[in-house]
């Protein structure tokens, strides 16, 4: 799934029928759009499933924004709140002191004006 912003209002493009014939998108109609990232379905929040099931090629996501958020950034800040997103892959214990460390780090940090 692609994930960018909509960057201009709808404007018409007359498209040549050789350019169509050879692949070119055949709609007049379009936007410009700056796209920042590409992520593979398993990477996604299963909340954004209902995103793939849109008939619309562009699509207004503001409802899923906390999980297309999450999706994106590990650390995130939204109005005055920070979110750190912890993504344990490991099948063994979490220890708590290695949670305790990484935490400690990011309030450090945040304090120091580095985040």
């Amino acid at each position: 799934m692609s994930f960018g912003h909509v960057v201009s209002d709808v404007y018409q493009e007359d498209v040549p029928k050789i350019d169509i014939e050879e692949g070119a998108c055949p709609f007049r109609k379009r936007r410009h759009v700056d796209w920042f990232t590409n992520l593979e379905r398993s990477q996604l929040d299963p909340y954004l499933y209902r995103l793939f099931y849109s008939q619309h090629v562009v699509t207004n996501a503001n409802d899923y924004a906390p999980f297309i958020d999450r999706a994106l950034h590990t650390f995130f800040r939204k109005g005055d709140q920070y979110y750190t997103i912890i993504r344990v892959t490991g099948s063994g214990a979490l220890q708590g002191r290695t949670l305790t460390s990484y935490l400690n780090a990011m309030g450090a940090a945040l304090l120091k004006g580095r985040i």
